[in-house]
């Protein structure tokens, strides 16, 4: 008898002590859960029953990993497709049963179908308040529903998320909708592995959104548009290789666009920008791809020397120009700038050009000056083929402060830079403010021009206080 007193005794002073917990804690538990597992604790106890539905943060994942399909359910899905049902005169088909499941049993349409209904029936028995953070992930899946993920990602905006993350993960880019997104409470966005077209990075609804990153994207839109956008960051996206994709974002401080493909974007103006990193690639060039009688739009303008050409010369070489792309020939009208005309008030820029640099040196004709430029680097700038480009970049700066330029690997040496050379560059380049500038190089390069750049700067920078060479 004593044990049994003392057995109850135990039960009655231990009890379910997580359970007596204040909600608040037990929202914060089940915060770092994903929302299949969150809702599983509905089975722990009476308390836990109902708590997942009103959890604030809230994290769609489903793994490729977790959605095993018996064979059971293969089979039922082929008998559902082609109408068979079971009677007795079907004892034994024609086809044996793993025959009939390899054609015809698609374990990936059953998982979408799987996912579609757990996702939607997780979102319909969540309590409709506010959340906190809600994020998408499907890593490893073939495909997913784009349809029904923008449908998800419509109805959590409804229930007031500042922060959104969709981090799909899937082997093929998911479409989204082409219409816009409007909450005013979304401040955070976040866009991986999808395909973007219409107006759906139109921005206009969304005054609150602050922060914008997309990777690993497919953007086919017109434009890119954002009052409040404070940061945005687009890497390894790939863009049309035809139309240019505008950015207007006027209030933004921070911009990354880094290893994207196709058009590069046509940037306007940016009057507060703070730090710009602008990497276009090794081998990305930007070519409209539109054929002439002969080659495409732009061969054969290495012919025609930098701001040597004139209109007619650029006609010759390419009669059916299209105006747009960054080795384009056409007329005056048509040289807009395409990156530096809205990176022109940025204080800290980091350059990172193409290997031929065509849009660089094509924006350099008609850019303005960098009057709040402080710091400079430019990195794989090929000193052999862009000294020219590069004067002509410092002649746009005149408060430059700091300048430094990783130089890759060359062959080729730049030209000798001669007295009247410098004549020239002392009469057209000032950088009284320039006092810092450092060159870094491969160690196991080939000799490069370092000590021509010298006398360039020794002649343009009257400050100049250090010159440092340094090898990685």
């Amino acid at each position: 008898m004593s044990g049994r007193r003392s057995k109850k005794a135990s039960s009655a002073d231990g009890g379910d002590r997580i359970s007596g917990l204040p909600d608040e804690v037990l929202h914060r538990v089940l915060s770092h859960l994903p929302a299949p597992e969150a809702a599983r604790t509905s089975v722990l106890a009476r308390r836990w029953r109902d708590l997942w539905k009103s959890n604030r943060r809230l994290s769609v994942v489903f793994p490729w990993t977790s959605m095993t399909v018996s064979r059971t359910e293969r089979l039922a899905r082929l008998i559902s497709q082609h109408g068979l049902r079971r009677s007795r005169s079907l004892r034994r088909p024609r086809l044996s049963i793993a025959r009939l499941l390899s054609v015809t049993g698609d374990r990936t349409a059953l998982a979408v179908d799987r996912l579609n209904r757990m996702v939607n029936r997780l979102l319909l028995l969540r309590d409709p308040v506010p959340l906190d953070v809600c994020s998408f992930s499907f890593d490893g899946f073939p495909r997913v529903d784009g349809a029904e993920v923008d449908v998800w990602i419509r109805h959590v905006l409804s229930w007031q998320v500042p922060v959104l993350i969709a981090r799909l993960g899937t082997n093929v880019h998911t479409q989204l909708g082409n219409h816009s997104l409007a909450s005013e409470h979304l401040k955070r966005l976040e866009l991986s592995e999808v395909k973007l077209k219409g107006s759906f990075l139109d921005f206009s609804s969304c005054t609150a959104l602050v922060y914008l990153r997309m990777h690993a994207c497919i953007i086919g839109v017109e434009k890119i548009i954002s009052e409040s956008l404070i940061s945005l960051k687009i890497t390894h996206c790939n863009f049309d290789f035809v139309a240019v994709t505008t950015i207007s974002v006027p209030s933004l401080l921070f911009l990354v666009l880094a290893y994207c493909e196709g058009q590069t974007p046509m940037l306007e103006v940016m009057p507060q920008l703070i730090n710009a990193s602008i990497k276009l690639g090794w081998f990305d060039e930007d070519r409209c791809g539109k054929d002439t009688n002969e080659d495409h739009c732009g061969e054969g303008t290495d012919e025609v020397h930098y701001g040597e050409g004139t209109d007619e010369d650029y006609h010759k070489l390419c009669r059916n120009c299209c105006g747009v792309c960054a080795n384009c020939c056409g007329n005056d009208s048509n040289r807009d700038c395409v990156l530096l005309g809205g990176l022109s008030n940025v204080k800290c820029l980091r350059l990172d050009p193409s290997y031929q640099m065509f849009t660089i040196k094509r924006d350099l004709q008609c850019c303005p000056k960098f009057f709040n430029l402080r710091t400079l680097v430019l990195d794989n700038w090929r000193l052999n083929i862009g000294l020219e480009a590069l004067l002509c970049f410092l002649q746009h700066t005149p408060l430059l402060e700091k300048l430094i330029i990783h130089v890759p690997k060359e062959r080729d040496q730049c030209n000798i830079v001669d007295n009247e050379f410098c004549n020239f560059i002392e009469k057209y380049v000032h950088l009284p403010y320039l006092s810092v500038v450092e060159v870094r190089y491969r160690k196991d390069g080939y000799k490069i021009c370092h000590w021509e750049l010298l006398k360039i700067l020794e002649v343009s920078a009257e400050n100049l206080k250090q010159f440092n060479i340094i090898r990685d």
